[in-house]
């Protein structure tokens, strides 16, 4: 198993301006199509469905029953910009990347240490 490490944040805390903010984006009633234009400017053209539908999974994370999203194609279609841009957009610390898994790998990992983590497992060729 080959994880890759981000350097690990503080956990950001919001000033009461920035909660403000966020609470009138939140609450604003076109949030899922204003949400996907925004993954559109960190740099994932096209793909409007796939990449709203893929932060919808990721922030599922935080949920009892969290979602799964696995993603194929022929190779060079983007599957991992796709995968790595909305990642980027979880907070850093909730971020797990792997690039290769054995079949026993996550019994390593402690009873609690995955919850509500995002686990991004790159599929590299002929792994």
């Amino acid at each position: 198993m080959k994880l890759l490490t981000k350097e690990k944040e503080t956990v950001k805390q919001l000033t009461e301006v920035e909660r403000k903010e966020t609470e009138r984006f939140l609450r604003h009633p076109d949030l899922l199509p204003r949400t996907n234009e925004l993954i559109g400017q960190i740099g994932v053209i096209g793909e409007e469905n796939n990449r709203l539908l893929m932060y919808l999974v990721f922030t599922s994370r935080k949920r009892e029953g969290p979602l799964h999203v696995i993603s194929l194609g022929s190779s060079g279609m983007g599957k991992t910009h796709l995968q790595e841009k909305v990642g980027e957009l979880m907070p850093v610390e909730d971020v797990i990347q792997i690039t290769s898994l054995s079949e026993n790998a996550l019994y390593y990992f402690g009873k609690q240490e995955l919850r509500n983590k995002l686990i991004l497992i790159e599929d590299l060729d002929g792994a």
